[in-house]
């Protein structure tokens, strides 16, 4: 009996210098809580040091949530985890509603809002002017200077009029994906696969592939950005990959034989 107590003894202790053996820095659960919202667990079970893991720990969330961008613990079904509440233009940030579940759309980085303040929108590009290096008493100095094109005569006296430049030189013409030119002055605002236009005409949010049921006659599978259509026994799809069409009495023996 006492010895199975010392043995137990001598465990616990070899656990113990194995948790503080050749530590430098505190755990890094020890400082703010590593950020976690609830708990932080240092990795694995407490027992190497922490100078020798990339970040040594992780935020554990209690049954219900799940963490949010590793920090965060959210209920499950909170809006941030839905792709659709906010545009791809967006982030999604929880706000500290009563009910836990508020949030607030907004702008990633490199977006700017819009004036009438639904979505956001590229951000101007700002460009520096060209550097030049003159010489100085010996001394060199880098000086900034505005580079103005001269203007272009078409005679001694009539200058040429320079056309305006096409909206879609100008802020992508106000597209948050694709400016795409229809004539020398119209554009058209487009969005990458997986992502549809808003009703403003420039912004583009995720979109739903089995919106519509995906265009498949039977079950849609969505696979976002895309989707495969599938169909349900007895059944097989056609040749367009989306409708589905009854098998053969030869095909249906085929399908029973191998599944059993």
């Amino acid at each position: 009996m006492q010895a199975g107590r010392l043995l137990n003894v001598l465990i616990l202790a070899t656990f113990a210098k194995l948790e503080t053996c050749g530590r430098t820095t505190k755990s890094p659960c020890d400082i703010n809580n590593g950020q976690c919202s609830d708990l932080c667990v240092p990795y694995p079970n407490y027992r190497i040091p922490y100078d020798n893991l990339p970040s040594g720990y992780y935020c554990a969330c209690p049954r219900g949530k799940m963490t949010f961008r590793g920090t965060l613990c959210l209920p499950r079904n909170h809006p941030c985890f839905n792709y659709r509440h906010c545009r791809s233009s967006e982030k999604c940030v929880p706000t500290g509603s009563r009910d836990g579940y508020g949030y607030r759309c907004d702008c990633r980085k490199g977006y700017i809002p819009r004036e009438n303040g639904r979505g956001c929108r590229l951000a101007p590009v700002r460009r520096t002017t060209p550097a030049q290096t003159t010489e100085d008493g010996g001394q060199r100095r880098t000086l900034r200077t505005r580079i103005t094109p001269a203007p272009v005569f078409t005679n001694l006296t009539t200058p040429a009029h320079t056309a305006a430049p096409h909206p879609c030189d100008v802020n992508n013409g106000d597209c948050e994906h694709i400016c795409r030119r229809t004539s020398s002055t119209i554009r058209v605002c487009e969005c990458r696969l997986g992502y549809r236009l808003y009703t403003d005409g420039v912004s583009c949010e995720e979109a739903d592939p089995c919106e519509d049921n995906g265009g498949c006659s039977d079950v849609c599978i969505a696979n976002w950005p895309s989707r495969t259509c599938s169909c349900r026994v007895g059944y097989k799809l056609d040749g367009d990959q989306k409708t589905c069409i009854e098998l053969s009495e030869v095909g249906q023996e085929e399908m029973i034989s191998f599944w059993k």
